[in-house]
């Protein structure tokens, strides 16, 4: 029952899904074209139709969106073993470069060949923010009411901490209620409900064997490492991973505020670092959690931090994991269903609001520092926003191209 019933018994054997891995740099949208590229059009292992219903699928998930994407195509092309294979492969090697760089980066940030480099990668990583957030306002606020459930979410995220996933279902059940597309507002396409009934044995084994594991990474929390910052990466974390919807960046926006304001884990410049440290090493940009994890952690010592950084990754990927193996059978049936796509419609405008918050958080800490403008800073946000948007300036080299101005020209 693991193996799609209308795609041949194929293989794509680990060392694809870690080259996918190791090659993803540059944020969400670059990840996904390198997916499409790889899997469909070189090793054509997958239809591009199969690969726009996972990218929906993906989208509709809480999560990051690229791990999500190729965990499906993982088991389209070859079952649950597929799907497990291409998530691990697609996540770990960053993980484990993630908690390597958070650890020297503790150990060795007060040089300032460092700190020059940081210093100059930050404005480039507000470009790459605010460049999203124009993306997203472009393709989901399309009407009156989506501007409106954007400026609720932003007001709600600036007034209030700690309202993230009460502002995604207030906007979720809005959007259900008044943006469903007119006749069909319950209606379900009946040639999409075609998923063997035997699946379902299997989705409820997953969701099972997920929740379980859950609650052995929580127990070990709670029981074997008390007083420690454990017990709080898994409440940020898990929180993130079930709650944040329209990819990686609404859910770093939530990890990185809980991080500064909430747990006073990392200073804003701190937050900001494992934003330009997520963008830089290959993976789901929400490695980022498992910079969170690390740092939280690093007064545990060495094998503490590691240990948090280890857990950052558990509680931020396996949600995702479990979710898109669960339901992967059911992904024409349940995107079919017009009240979903409208509430789907509401949450996608809401992010754009709380997207809007991280980076008007960005914009005052690195280029506004102590409510007074910084020229440069504001000039190299404008000159890599610029390049962004034209599309011709891969992501990689002009976070290579702030680090290399901050270190001849900021130290």
């Amino acid at each position: 029952m693991s193996q799609p019933e209308d795609v041949p018994a194929q293989r794509a054997p680990l060392w694809l899904w870690l080259k996918l891995g190791l090659m993803s740099f540059g944020g969400p949208a670059a990840h996904i074209s390198l997916i499409q590229t790889e899997i469909c059009e070189r090793r054509k292992l997958a239809t591009y139709d199969t690969y726009l219903r996972g990218l929906n699928f993906a989208v509709l998930l809480p999560g990051p969106e690229a791990l999500q994407l190729v965990t499906y195509l993982g088991w389209r092309i070859s079952g649950i073993p597929g799907a497990l294979l291409a998530g691990a492969g697609f996540v770990l090697p960053g993980a484990a470069l993630m908690i390597a760089a958070t650890l020297w980066i503790a150990t060795k940030g007060d040089v300032p060949l460092i700190k020059a480099v940081f210093a100059g990668v930050q404005p480039v990583i507000v470009a790459f923010v605010t460049a999203a957030l124009f993306n997203l306002a472009r393709s989901n606020l399309k009407s009156k009411l989506a501007l409106a459930l954007a400026v609720f979410a932003l007001v709600a995220m600036m007034l209030f901490s700690g309202v993230f996933p009460l502002v995604i279902l207030i906007s979720g059940v809005l959007g259900a209620l008044l943006l469903a597309d007119g006749h069909d507002y319950y209606e379900i396409n009946p040639q999409a409900d075609d998923t063997p009934a035997g699946r379902k044995r299997t989705t409820l084994t997953v969701l099972g064997i997920g929740c379980v594991l859950w609650l052995a990474l929580t127990a070990l929390c709670i029981f074997v490492l008390p007083f420690n910052p454990y017990m709080g990466i898994n409440i940020v974390m898990s929180t993130a991973a079930m709650a944040t919807f329209g990819g990686a960046y609404p859910a770093v926006a939530f990890v990185g505020e809980q991080a500064v304001s909430s747990w006073e884990w990392l200073s804003r410049s701190e937050m900001i670092d494992g934003m330009a440290l997520a963008e830089t090493i290959p993976g789901p940009l929400s490695l980022f959690n498992t910079y969170v994890g690390t740092m939280a952690s690093i007064g545990h010592g060495t094998w503490g931090a590691v240990l948090g950084g280890a857990l950052a990754v558990s509680f931020s990927f396996l949600p995702s994991l479990t979710l898109v193996i669960a339901f992967a059978p059911y992904v024409d049936w349940f995107y079919s269903i017009s009240l979903v796509r409208a509430a789907l419609a509401g949450v996608s405008a809401a992010v754009v609001g709380i997207i809007g918050k991280l980076a008007l958080v960005l914009i005052y800490a690195v280029c506004l520092p102590g409510n007074a403008p910084d020229w440069v800073n504001i000039a190299i946000a404008f000159a890599a926003g610029v390049a962004i948007m034209s599309g011709r300036v891969p992501p990689l080299l002009l976070i290579v191209a702030g680090a290399v101005f901050g270190v001849l020209f900021l130290r």
